[in-house]
């Protein structure tokens, strides 16, 4: 399925009724996305992120967040279009694919979602966004999940950069 001729086959099924059929199509048309990515292709998941399925938008905002190397306005605001859906995974994956993207406009939708609750996933956006911001929303989060320590957290979301405050004072 990765070879460019396999393309137009998962697109003739892009409106298919079937949501289990949509999915299939954003795996088939996923395994495309790159920096040469064909504008049929990004199209159509850009399309199918607005998609009336709960699974069907999650799943094409999955594909776009996560390539984070495909960095056009089009994809950027196909993923901020997601930031309020009502779907929560949908909304996570925009945030993530967003924070890979170092679109600091996240930040605040970031924090409300992890004050909202338990949402394991939101941790790779801090750690994309890597900015001390976070840190109390993190702790909230951290109490949430009855785990590691916020500040352990808090370290570890940011120790990748020299932006975390303690990182600062401890080199």
């Amino acid at each position: 399925m990765d070879d460019p001729r396999a393309i137009p086959e998962p697109l003739a099924l892009r409106d298919h009724p079937e949501a289990a059929v949509r999915v299939g199509v954003i795996s088939g048309l996923g395994r495309h996305l790159d920096p040469q990515v064909q504008p049929a292709v990004l199209d159509a998941l850009i399309a199918l992120t607005a998609d009336p399925a709960d699974e069907v938008r999650d799943w094409a905002t999955f594909a776009l967040g996560q390539h984070a190397e495909i960095d056009y306005p089009v994809v950027r605001a196909a993923l901020h279009a997601r930031l309020d859906d009502s779907y929560g995974e949908a909304r996570h994956e925009a945030i993530t694919g967003l924070a890979k993207r170092g679109d600091l406009s996240v930040i605040p939708i970031l924090i409300r979602e992890l004050h909202r609750g338990v949402a394991p996933g939101l941790l790779d956006a801090a750690v994309a966004l890597a900015t001390p911001d976070l840190c109390d929303a993190l702790e909230r989060f951290t109490i949430a999940l009855q785990s590691r320590s916020s500040l352990s957290l808090c370290f570890a979301a940011f120790s990748s950069t020299n932006r975390h405050p303690l990182r600062r004072k401890m080199l």
